[in-house]
């Protein structure tokens, strides 16, 4: 927990007494307010308890009206079509303030510290599994009208994260000046394989789809950190929670809980579909990669340096297997083992 500003518990407490003598919750008397080690955005959350329950409070970028705020219509999006996400008592748009159920502290990543067997990872992941191929299986041309449908990962999206990555774990993080023909050279084979996945049939994807953005509560999981939700290729959600740099599942569970998702959409060509799946990867761990330099670098947070090797490995391992990439392969290792 944080040591909480006297301005801030002030706040907290205030708008959560409004939110009980307005009757948005039954909660009683605030006993505490804690301040929760948040995630790597800006958004600030905090505990709220009595004796016998608690809340939680969410501050986010305040919207003048509840049609801008992504935040909320992703959540009615996917509470509407049944996909478990945390209840929100009350909210006050302009304040950016949301009051929102407690899903307590246990991710999936936490839990997965306590499993015996391949088989009880294997249990875990097909209900995370379970949630992708609900979310994914939602009519998406009903919402038309929704902000999240004009969004996309689309090409100019897909590379400005290379080009993020680029910045601030090339140049920043390994402190190395790239040479123009490098420069060249990584963008024009990264375009390549954006204009391959876009290519795709796109759905609504989550974004943030990982072991730390599902809360395990009462043998379920819950679905949070969904507000940057937009449309992009199905492997966008699968390559984040099959390929979580945060931890190494299995190759056998990866195998076989890609099959259970490609199996649950008939329509799908299993080859292709894993192709795509691969270039995903490639774009997404580098992305990762650079959101990790780029963490340190504006917050001084370490917490995520100890995920760039690994992602950089698995980044060179599904780039072995296609000799089409070699030239890529070796000019961005060729720069990452010399520094």
């Amino acid at each position: 927990m944080i040591k909480l500003e006297q301005s801030e518990t002030l706040l907290v407490k205030e708008l959560v007494k409004k939110s009980i003598e307005e009757e948005r919750v039954s909660f009683g008397t605030i006993q505490n307010i804690s301040r929760l080690t948040g995630d790597a955005s800006t958004r600030r959350y905090y505990r709220v308890q009595n004796c016998n329950n608690s809340l939680v409070v969410c501050f986010d970028t305040p919207a003048e009206h509840k049609e801008n705020c992504t935040f909320t219509e992703v959540h009615q999006f996917l509470e509407q079509n049944q996909v478990r996400v945390p209840k929100i008592y009350d909210s006050d748009y302009n304040a950016g303030y949301f009051l929102e159920e407690d899903l307590g502290n246990l991710t999936l990543l936490h839990k997965l510290s306590s499993i015996n067997s391949s088989g009880d990872e294997y249990q875990l992941y097909e209900k995370a599994i379970d949630l992708v191929i609900a979310m994914h299986s939602i009519p998406i041309e009903k919402y038309k009208n929704l902000n999240f449908y004009n969004l996309s990962f689309n090409e100019d999206k897909l590379m400005s994260e290379v080009d993020f990555t680029n910045q601030h774990f090339i140049n920043n993080y390994l402190n190395y000046s790239v040479t123009d023909e490098e420069s060249n050279f990584i963008r024009s084979s990264f375009v390549e394989i954006c204009r391959l996945i876009v290519g795709e049939k796109m759905i609504f994807t989550h974004r943030d789809y990982h072991s730390r953005n599902l809360m395990s509560v009462d043998d379920e999981l819950v679905v949070i950190d969904f507000q940057d939700a937009r449309m992009g290729a199905p492997q966008y959600d699968l390559v984040s929670l099959l390929e979580d740099c945060y931890y190494q599942l299995s190759e056998r569970n990866k195998e076989k809980l890609l099959l259970k998702y490609i199996e649950s959409f008939p329509t799908l060509d299993f080859e292709r579909f894993h192709f795509i799946y691969d270039l995903m990867a490639i774009q997404r761990i580098y992305k990762a990669v650079g959101s990790f330099s780029y963490i340190y670098f504006t917050k001084s947070d370490k917490r995520y340096l100890k995920y760039i090797g690994y992602g950089m490995e698995k980044i060179k391992s599904i780039l072995m297997k296609y000799p089409e990439y070699s030239e890529l392969r070796k000019t961005i290792f060729n720069i990452y083992y010399g520094n």
